[in-house]
């Protein structure tokens, strides 16, 4: 059987890149796209239908990443994504359009759980810094990817849509040609006897994941408040800054911050607890949130989008490390899909209650937010101690 120590980390982490860049910029593209040639209410049908992609997908494409072969799992699903992508450029109708989005973000899952269980067994690399790594990345293309994008696009839609069809493909070949043949691990007896509950509600990930419930509350609000703030806070900003480029420098020092945290953390600079970084890292979030609201100086609100973009990053880190040390390998893809079918149920929830209207106008949604995900962190911190004071116990995630 192949083994993971006969590849190197630099392929893996050009395809993570490659994959991030082009997610980044397509996603944006998409949106102006389908806006052009079809009716406003046809992007509400595709939000809806890569909210469902993710929850009723997410269990089953984490558990065929914990069974199956690295390199069928990560390459045939970027294999997906690149066909789907060149579906919509060469057929742009609606319900194509649609349909194709739906496919690709199950293709989605599947290589983000594949990326999730293989970046870390690359030789040099750890869980730790799998995660900056991921996280770092992450960071890089959101800054990057969408001006990229957009600046192609007004040249020709159709081409750039085609050319990120072609970056997906790439990586699905590096991913083939670099990634083993054979899984990494034994299935465990476990796995084998998974049932269709198990593998389509990941009972036994979660019942293997007990570690992560106790910091699920803040994890799910965290998720809710920034994306309330991603919705209030375009319009809330806009009316904060004097140009476009002041609004755009607001927005970049959130990813500004979290690509800092990625480094100090992935070369152990600043690397918390695991309890410290998800909860004290929620709480920072919320008060650059709050923060944001309560003071309508863009300059200020910059300041603190660096902060909170630092210890968003560190927080995304530190839920990553805890599955990865106190989740089974062998479970380790179905609970990360899990997780992220939980994010994506709190997106829609954010995207629903940042509308304008809804709670408030833009800037009490924002100050909501922000004093919901601070309250949660709080909430959370403080039943993490009282559970430690009283009962004596070692809460998972308090030790590294």
């Amino acid at each position: 059987m192949k083994k993971l120590a006969q590849y190197v980390k630099t392929p893996l982490l050009l395809i993570t890149l490659i994959d991030g860049f082009a997610d980044a910029s397509f996603g944006l593209i998409l949106i102006v796209y389908i806006s052009r040639i079809a009716e406003p209410w046809w992007l509400t049908v595709m939000a809806v239908g890569g909210f469902f992609t993710g929850i009723l997908f997410g269990p089953f494409t984490g558990w065929v990443a914990d069974r199956f072969s690295g390199r069928a799992c990560w390459s045939g699903s970027l294999a997906v994504s690149a066909l789907c992508v060149a579906v919509i450029a060469f057929f742009p109708h609606p319900v194509t359009i649609v349909a194709m989005s739906v496919l690709n973000g199950a293709a989605g899952n599947l290589t983000n759980a594949a990326e999730f269980k293989l970046l870390p067994k690359a030789p040099g690399m750890t869980p730790s810094s799998a995660s900056a790594a991921i996280v770092g990345i992450g960071s890089f293309c959101s800054i990057v990817a969408p001006p990229v994008g957009a600046f192609f696009a007004t040249w020709n839609m159709t081409a750039t849509i085609v050319g990120s069809s072609v970056f997906l493909l790439a990586a699905a070949v590096i991913a083939w040609f670099n990634v083993p043949a054979q899984p990494d691990h034994e299935l465990s007896d476990a796995v084998k006897r998974d049932s269709f509950k198990d593998i389509f509600l990941g009972f036994s990930a979660i019942s293997s994941a007990r570690a992560l419930v106790v910091f699920l509350p803040v994890m799910a609000v965290v998720v809710a408040s920034t994306t309330m703030e991603g919705i209030a806070g375009v319009f809330y900003l806009q009316s904060i800054t004097n140009t476009a480029f002041e609004y755009s420098l607001v927005l970049a020092m959130w990813a500004v911050g979290a690509l800092i945290a990625s480094i100090f953390y992935g070369r152990g600079w600043y690397k918390p607890q695991l309890v410290n970084a998800i909860l004290w890292g929620g709480f920072f979030i919320g008060a650059a949130i709050l923060l944001e609201g309560l003071v309508a100086n863009p300059w200020i609100v910059g300041a603190g989008f660096l902060v909170g973009g630092f210890f968003n990053s560190i927080h995304n880190m530190g839920i990553r490390d805890m599955v990865y040390t106190r989740v089974p390998e062998h479970r380790q893809g179905q609970c990360w899909a899990l997780i992220g079918s939980l994010f994506s149920s709190m997106v829609l929830v954010g995207d629903l209650l940042g509308t304008p209207g809804i709670l408030g106008d833009a800037r009490t949604i924002v100050m909501i937010g922000g004093a919901t995900a601070t309250g949660a962190a709080v909430a959370n911190l403080l039943l993490y101690a009282l559970v430690r004071s009283r009962c004596g116990v070692r809460v998972p995630g308090g030790e590294r």
